[in-house]
């Protein structure tokens, strides 16, 4: 269970350390590093702009721009 991050939905944040099925990354967002998973059971490379759509205690919830890199 997650907290939809409506106050910040839609942000974008840059992946730096990649995210895998159920082993989360890391991304950086406003000038911090944050851990980051993603729902989408894909690999999301570094380098690649993810939405934040949630928030579950300390890691975000993310899901990749359509076009960017990720692997299914």
């Amino acid at each position: 269970m997650y907290t939809y991050f409506s106050l910040y939905r839609h942000c974008e944040a840059t992946v730096e350390e990649a995210i895998q099925p159920r082993i989360r990354g890391r991304v950086r967002w406003r000038g911090s590093w944050w851990f980051a998973i993603a729902e989408r059971k894909t690999v999301i490379l570094p380098g690649t702009q993810v939405n934040i759509i949630g928030v579950r205690n300390t890691t975000l919830i993310v899901e990749p721009i359509d076009g960017w890199d990720c692997w299914i």
